[in-house]
This record gives C-alpha cells, structure tokens and sequence, in this order.
C-alpha cells in the first residue's frame, strides 16, 4: 500500500485543482446571477409602475378615441365649408380690389385701415 500511497496523493491533487477549478467557475457564476437578480430587481420594478399607470393611460386613449371619433364626425361639415369659403375667395378677393381702389387711403391711414381689417 505504501508503494501506491504517491499513486493515491497524485490523484488527490489533481482532484483538488480540478475542485478548485469548479470552485473559481461557480464563484463567477454566482456574481453573474447576482447582477442578473438586480437587473431583474429593476425590470420588475419597472413593470410595476406601468402596470400600476396601465388604467390611467387606458382612460386616456379611450377619452382620445372618443375625440377622434368626433372630430371624423365632424370632418365632412368642416370640408364643406372650407369648400364653400374657398369657392367665395375669388368673389371677396375681387371685392376688396374694387372697394380699394374707391377708397382715397394715404399712406399715413394704411396702418390704421390694416389693423382694423385684422381685428
């Protein structure tokens, strides 16, 4: 047995290196779970204050669809009359060339008769 003992010691060092090995690997590891167990921490977090604002932020789309849904409503009216004083531009335009040209303006009373046309 003694003639085997280094046989024996042998195999136990390098067990032992390969343990140590194992050792440094699973040391590695367990720091590499633990920043994957903080991101998690933050993400759940996260996750949380959404889920927690999800109700609100759901009113609000609903109220928003609701004012789309009118607006589209009211959007065929509202071309209408686009439509309509488009149509009239010409006819207005022209007029106020002929009331222009009528009309005696000085220089001096062009900035009064402008912003009162803008009021």
């Amino acid at each position: 047995m003694s003639d085997r003992l280094p046989l024996i010691y042998e195999r136990l060092s390098a067990i032992a290196k390969q343990l140590s090995v194992i050792a440094k690997q699973l040391s590695v590891i367990a720091k590499q779970l633990s920043v994957i167990a903080k991101r998690l921490s933050v993400l759940t977090e996260r996750l949380s204050v959404l889920t927690e604002r999800l109700p609100v932020l759901t009113e609000q789309l609903s109220v928003i669809a609701k004012q789309l849904s009118v607006l589209t409503e009211r959007l065929p009216v509202l071309t209408e009359r686009l439509s309509v004083l488009t149509e009239r531009l010409p006819v207005l335009t022209e007029q106020l060339s002929v009331l222009t040209e009528r009309l005696p303006i000085t220089s001096d009373r062009l900035p009064v008769l402008t912003e009162r046309s803008t009021r």
